[in-house]
């Protein structure tokens, strides 16, 4: 793993833990909805990867293009996952400090993913841009 990759992945742990640690479930059924959607894409796309190839750094591991399940409408269901828990938990257990600490994964994810592209581009070509193409990055349909 790179240097950066390394920086991306502990500050990724590191908010995801202070986050954690500070406040993770609660508040309505609608916020509890999306953090347990938030789990089910996290899940489906981690078992589409198949464990095996399953990588939190940016650095790509897998030997072939993954997309199936998810991965077939977004690029990274896993980071959808992340957001889909961390923003009802930030907005149930609200403090200045939680939202620049979820503004800062958003970003540290941002970077992640245009790592991960970059790699990809390298690894798969032109397959891989025919893939963005025809996916989103985040959210099917929209972003």
């Amino acid at each position: 793993m790179s240097r950066y990759s390394a920086i991306l992945v502990i500050s990724q742990l590191l908010l995801l833990g202070y986050l954690s640690l500070t406040g993770l479930a609660g508040g309505s059924i609608s916020s509890l909805g999306l953090q347990f959607l938030g789990v089910g894409v996290a899940i489906w796309g981690i078992v589409a990867m198949r464990l095996g190839q399953f990588n939190i750094q940016p650095e790509v591991k897998a030997s072939q293009l993954i997309e199936r399940g998810p991965y077939k409408w977004i690029r990274n269901p896993m980071y959808l996952g992340i957001l889909l828990v961390m923003i009802p938990s930030v907005v149930v257990h609200y403090t200045n400090y939680r939202l620049v600490a979820l503004i800062l994964l958003s970003l540290i994810l941002m970077l992640k993913i245009q790592r991960e592209e970059k790699l990809l581009f390298i690894q798969f070509g032109e397959a891989f841009t025919s893939y963005t193409q025809r996916t989103k990055r985040f959210l099917p349909f929209i972003l």
